[in-house]
């Protein structure tokens, strides 16, 4: 899964995998995780807005956990990157 999330000041690659097609991988800037009493979409635009605060372009290997009944919630957690289009 790859697409491209424009909640924050810029658009903010995301994959669940550990590389995009097409770019390469400039700099690791680390674990990024957010979670949320509510739904994803609340979760994933906490996880870009502190994958931006890190200086990051992308998050690979993104994943999503939610909780049921009582436990409800969801946390999402990738990889904070920079990376660059190898195109140019």
């Amino acid at each position: 899964m790859f697409g491209t999330v424009e909640e924050g000041e810029r658009e903010m690659l995301m994959t669940t995998t550990e590389a995009i097609p097409g770019f390469q991988v400039e700099q690791v800037l680390g674990l990024v995780e957010a979670s949320s009493g509510w739904a994803v979409g609340v979760a994933r635009n906490r996880l870009v807005k502190k994958a931006e605060r890190m200086g990051a372009n992308a998050i690979l290997a993104t994943r999503y956990a939610s909780g049921t009944g009582s436990l409800s919630g969801t946390i999402c957690y990738g990889t904070a990157v920079v990376v660059r289009s190898r195109s140019g």
